[in-house]
């Protein structure tokens, strides 16, 4: 099961990679003053680079919250992912029915 997982990530996530140029969509926790200003110098840096940053902070010690949230996005893809493939053995299975 786990490698189906991972196949199915694989499957979601390469598209995306392989079209993301110099985007970043940054799931992170760092949202107290210190580590908040950490970031904002990654931030700065990847601008200078003619990065586009994408921020998304999930307040909550330790990752938690943001683990979750990151879990749910995952699912949330391969639900996507999921249909879009059914969507396809369908035309095909309907394809070589004819």
């Amino acid at each position: 099961m786990r490698k189906i997982i991972i196949a199915i990530m694989a499957m979601v996530l390469a598209p995306t990679l392989s079209y993301a140029g110099s985007k970043a969509e940054v799931l992170h926790w760092w949202t107290s003053g210190g580590e908040a200003k950490a970031l904002q110098v990654l931030k700065d840096d990847f601008a200078a680079k003619g990065g586009e940053w994408s921020d998304m902070p999930v307040a909550g010690g330790g990752g938690d919250a943001a683990m979750q949230t990151l879990k749910a996005r995952i699912v949330a893809m391969m639900l996507q992912l999921l249909h879009k493939l059914k969507v396809q053995l369908s035309k095909l299975m309907t394809e070589k029915a004819l």
